[in-house]
Formats: structure tokens, C-alpha cells, sequence
């Protein structure tokens, strides 16, 4: 036990210093007044995923992100870091959901903001502008889908804040507590919006202020988009496949049929090509092209995200993990109710606006 928590102690001190040295490299390398030497990118990593963190790495490194922290959760994750990555910015951690938001406290006590990437993801050009430009007045910003009233904690921003810290103490507290109910479930319930938990409201910590990015054409899923490659910033490729951070083994029914290992081989074997998606992105090739370059240079990547335009959809899904279980709110949240550019509900008495008014100064996102 005590070896365990000494471990734990030496990730965390490993992480600061990591922290600290993201920050001193954006300080140095900015040169834009626009920027926020105060933000860190944090991603974690292991297993299978392992085979992209070199492409990773050279993504990052054509898009001049200096301060991008990778928490490796097994030795050749670690290994394949300090290879490809800047070595300070590997961190040794284990496999377990709460590391993503442990450390993210970390980061939060240090006055750091953060923005969080699954490792699933792709940046198609540097993300600091665009999520700056969103931020304005909030202290904390969720992916969103396009065609379902669902929140994504696939990437999250959160400010360093007061309020968030607390808040984000209690998530972790909560889901230590609760290690059956998933993360993202939990933090929709945290931000009371449509999901459900054991736990009434009057038990959770005050709401920071919080809006969803645009999820329409800048920080999208890879399931569905509007199609405005002039504005794409991050994909999320939504791999869903993190159920041994939650210890769940390969034959617990709550695993989605087509993420269990025979789906997986099945899908393999009935592909002509061993490349996923993600091998499409990643190949050195392409992640090597600067974004004015990237959709000329990599015709196949966009001819991927070509087949994923679709019109704007007139009413959303509701969210909810099984169609038979009562796992959400019945309706839908005021996202979907007013649209995903409105204010949030709790600004609406203050300036006296209806929900429907929104300027275009509360657009979150813009052009890149």
C-alpha cells in the first residue's frame, strides 16, 4: 500500500514538473497577444492507442504546440514519450479514469488552465485561438454533439478557478465513491444538465459557468459535421473504447457490442485495409502537413471528413446510454431546446434577455 501511494505521489510531483515546464515553453515560444501563456493541453495514453503517440508528437510539433503534456499509462507508452515527445512533458501514470481528472486538480491548484484531449483525436490546426476566442466569460467549456443532446468530455476546457477546483475536487470525490457510473455521465450530472446519478442536487458543488464549444465545424465528432474546413480545429474520433480504465472486463454487458475484442476482429477481418481511421491521420505524411496544406496534401483524409458532412439537423437525440433504461432526463437540456448558441439559463435574469437572444458576440468559436 505504501508503495502504491509513493507511486502515485512521484506521478503527481512528475506532473507538476511537467506542468511547469509546458507553461515556461508556451511563454517563451508566444508571440501572440491573443494567446494564454496560462493554458496547458493534457492527454493521456496506453495500450493500443501507444502506436499514434509518435504521430502525435509530430503533429504537435508542426503546429508549434509547446506545452502539450502526455501522461503515459504503461512503460512503452512511457518509453515511446520520451522517443518522440519532449521528454519533461512524459509523465508516468496507471491505468485508471480518475488520473484524468486527478491530474487536472493539480494543474488547477497551480492557476493553470486546461484543455483536455482524449488521446482519439486529431488537431487539424493549432487549437489556442479558437478556444480562446470561446472561452469569454465562462469558466468551463464541454465538446457537444451535432446530432444528440449529449455532452462530451472527449475535450474539455476548464479555467482555473475557485469555483472549478472545488468543483472538479467533488467529480473526482464522487466518482472514486462511485466507480461503477462513467465519467461522462457523471459530469453532465455535475453540470445539471441531462444526465442522472446517485445523488441529488442539493449534494452537488455549485455550477461553474459553463457553454459547450461549436460542434458544428470547429471542434467536432467525427460522426457528423456541417462541412466548413476553413474553421476545423479538433476531431474527435470518438474511439469509446477506455472500458479497462474502468476495470470492466471483456465480457461485461455494459461494453457496446461493437467495441468488444470479437467485434473488433471481426472488423479487421472484413477490411481490405488494416488502417483505422485514426492510421489514415497519423501517418507521418500527413501529420507532418501544416494546415494550409493539409487538405490538398492529404486527399484521402478529406475525402473521410467529406463523407461526413450532413445538413444541419432540425431536432436533435435526446441523450441517454440504453433506449429502455431511464438513465437521462426525459426531455432535452436547454442546448437543444434553444439552440447551442444561447445563453445559459442562469444568465438570462441577470441581463434580463430572453433565452433566444444571443448576439453575435456570444457565438462561441469563429474562424480560424
Amino acid at each position: 500500500m505504501r508503495g502504491a501511494s509513493q507511486a502515485f505521489g512521484d506521478s503527481l510531483r512528475a506532473f507538476r514538473a511537467a506542468l511547469e515546464r509546458a507553461t515556461a515553453n508556451e511563454v517563451e515560444a508566444s508571440s501572440d497577444a491573443a494567446g494564454n501563456d496560462r493554458l496547458v493541453y493534457v492527454t493521456m495514453v496506453y495500450g493500443r492507442m501507444n502506436r499514434f503517440i509518435s504521430g502525435w508528437a509530430l503533429r504537435a510539433k508542426t503546429l508549434g504546440i509547446v506545452n502539450l503534456v502526455l501522461a503515459t499509462l504503461d512503460a512503452e507508452a512511457y518509453e515511446l514519450c520520451q522517443t518522440h515527445h519532449v521528454p519533461e512533458l512524459c509523465v508516468r501514470a496507471s491505468v485508471s479514469v480518475l488520473n484524468k481528472y486527478t491530474l487536472l486538480l493539480v494543474a488547477l491548484q497551480l492557476g493553470l488552465d486546461i484543455m483536455w484531449l482524449d488521446f482519439d483525436i486529431f488537431l487539424v490546426r493549432h487549437p489556442t485561438s479558437a478556444i480562446t476566442r470561446a472561452v469569454q466569460d465562462y469558466e468551463l467549456l464541454m465538446g457537444y454533439d451535432l446530432d444528440s443532446d449529449c455532452l462530451c468530455n472527449g475535450f474539455f476546457y476548464i479555467r482555473a478557478r475557485p469555483r472549478t477546483h472545488r468543483w472538479l475536487f467533488e467529480l473526482v470525490r464522487w466518482l472514486y465513491d462511485h466507480p461503477y457510473e462513467h465519467d461522462q455521465r457523471a459530469m453532465g450530472a455535475f453540470l445539471n444538465y441531462t444526465e442522472k446519478i446517485s445523488a441529488d442536487l442539493e449534494e452537488l458543488p455549485a455550477v461553474p459557468s459553463w457553454h459547450v464549444f461549436d460542434e458544428e465545424n470547429i471542434f467536432i465528432n467525427y460522426g457528423s459535421w456541417l462541412g466548413d474546413f476553413n474553421q476545423l480545429t479538433i476531431v474527435h474520433f470518438v474511439d469509446g473504447s477506455a472500458f479497462s480504465l474502468y476495470g470492466r472486463p471483456s465480457w461485461d454487458a455494459s461494453i457496446p457490442t461493437a467495441k468488444t475484442p470479437a467485434a473488433a476482429e471481426g472488423e479487421q477481418a472484413s477490411s481490405a485495409s488494416a488502417s483505422s481511421t485514426l492510421d489514415s491521420f497519423y501517418r507521418p505524411e500527413v501529420a507532418s502537413l501544416p494546415p494550409s496544406e493539409l487538405w490538398l496534401g492529404a486527399p484521402q483524409v478529406s475525402a473521410l471528413l467529406q463523407q461526413r458532412i450532413v445538413p444541419k439537423p432540425e431536432q436533435k437525440q435526446k441523450c441517454g446510454i440504453l433506449p429502455m433504461v431511464v438513465s437521462a432526463h426525459s426531455g432535452y437540456g436547454w442546448l437543444a431546446e434553444h439552440g447551442s448558441r444561447s445563453l445559459p439559463p442562469e444568465w438570462h435574469a441577470a441581463r434580463r434577455l430572453p433565452v433566444e437572444d444571443v448576439s453575435s458576440s456570444h457565438k462561441l468559436g469563429g474562424k480560424v
